[in-house]
């Protein structure tokens, strides 16, 4: 599920931002294309529930990476818009809420961090399992 929160995000800026910034979910140490944005999860936690569930309480960071004279103003022109990108993301026909949403300005950076709580299901609802071995029947 990590990913799938990742790769939304990273999608939801290249809709708004394509045509301006490049945008990556892994880390290019070399040859990346800036100004660009860089989108991952700093740190995923196991958060125990009532009934044996948990949670995963994803820490993610997108990181605008400007270059040139223009690099503080780039920043602070998307700030706004990353803010509605992030606070409410929809992955997988459910919607998730960004928890303690703030950007700051870290060296010649802009970084926007906030925190996901996704629910885990553990045990599949009545169905869900009959439904997925009726799947993967085959008849030749």
């Amino acid at each position: 599920m990590v990913d799938r929160v990742i790769g939304v995000l990273a999608e939801r800026l290249e809709e708004k931002f394509g045509e301006r910034f490049a945008v990556y979910t892994e880390s290019v140490k070399m040859g990346a294309e800036k100004p660009c944005f860089f989108v991952e999860c700093e740190k995923a936690e196991k958060v125990a529930l009532l009934g044996g569930r948990y949670m995963l309480r994803l820490s993610v960071a997108v990181k605008l990476e400007g270059e040139g004279d223009t690099a503080r103003f780039d920043e602070q022109s998307v700030t706004g818009d990353l803010f509605e990108i992030m606070n409410l993301l929809e992955v997988d026909g459910k919607l998730f809420h960004a928890r303690g949403l703030n950007g700051s300005f870290e060296g010649k950076a802009l970084v926007m961090r906030c925190v996901y709580d996704v629910p885990v299901k553990i045990v599949p609802d009545e169905g869900e399992e009959e439904a997925a071995m009726m799947e993967e029947v085959t008849f030749k």
